[in-house]
């Protein structure tokens, strides 16, 4: 126990370094220098890794199982245009897998692990959990994708849209593929500090880089997802004092 609980922190430390020195890349430099397109899978890698190992080991087969999910619609999505709308990714991920590289795989593994933890101790039916949980993951993409597709590179859409050229078709995607991948989830009321960490440490990254491109829209909605981060794990706390 001790071993993996080094393991986790000296990930932990590798993620922070990572997100530190991409937003310091970004900000100073303007793109990562050359030679440092490992970085970007490398982070990703690294958070995916933070959420399965800050999760109960009976979730942990499910997490890749969305990860699985999420790589086969970024799979269909290149090579059918649906459900996103069509686009192709760039080198700056790494090399693709049948038209997808394989770190989208860890991308959706946390974002969806964060949905579903942050909103683990919203009362009601699950359907209601998981529903809002899918609508949060596209609030995540207004900030994301403007980003990714923009300045980071990581893709390019072949048919721009009106939101900073990502059509609207990506966001019906986006709730589409969350909602079945929030499912699979087990819904065992708990909210793992790695899962959210890791999650809102993503957001907060595309925040920044969205703010220092002038991408204020975005980087707006990503200040105000941070916000209701902080709300929602407060309410989430007081009903369970209660």
């Amino acid at each position: 126990m001790r071993n993996a609980s080094c393991i986790r922190w000296l990930a932990a430390g590798a993620f922070v370094v990572l997100w530190l020195g991409g937003i310091v890349s970004y900000l100073a430099r303007g793109g990562p220098p050359p030679g440092a397109g490992w970085a970007a899978p490398a982070f990703l890698s690294t958070g995916a890794f933070l959420c399965l190992a800050g999760v109960a080991s009976r979730s942990r087969v499910p997490l890749v199982w969305v990860g699985a999910v999420g790589w086969v619609a970024e799979v269909v999505g290149v090579r059918s245009g649906l459900p996103f709308g069509r686009y192709h990714y760039t080198a700056a991920l790494g090399t693709g897998l049948a038209g997808a590289p394989p770190a989208m795989a860890a991308a959706w593994l946390i974002l969806v692990a964060y949905a579903t933890h942050l909103f683990s101790a919203l009362p009601g039916r699950r359907a209601i959990r998981t529903t809002v949980s899918a609508l949060w993951l596209v609030l995540v993409d207004l900030v994301l994708d403007p980003v990714a597709s923009g300045p980071l590179g990581f893709w390019r859409w072949e048919q721009p849209g009106a939101y900073f050229g990502v059509p609207t078709a990506n966001f019906a995607g986006w709730f589409l593929v969350g909602l079945v991948a929030v499912r699979i989830v087990p819904d065992d009321g708990g909210a793992s500090p790695w899962v959210l960490g890791t999650g809102l440490a993503v957001v907060g990254f595309f925040t920044v880089i969205a703010a220092s491109r002038g991408l204020l829209l975005p980087g707006g909605v990503g200040l105000l997802l941070c916000v209701l981060h902080v709300a929602v794990r407060r309410a989430g706390s007081e009903s369970r004092r209660c």
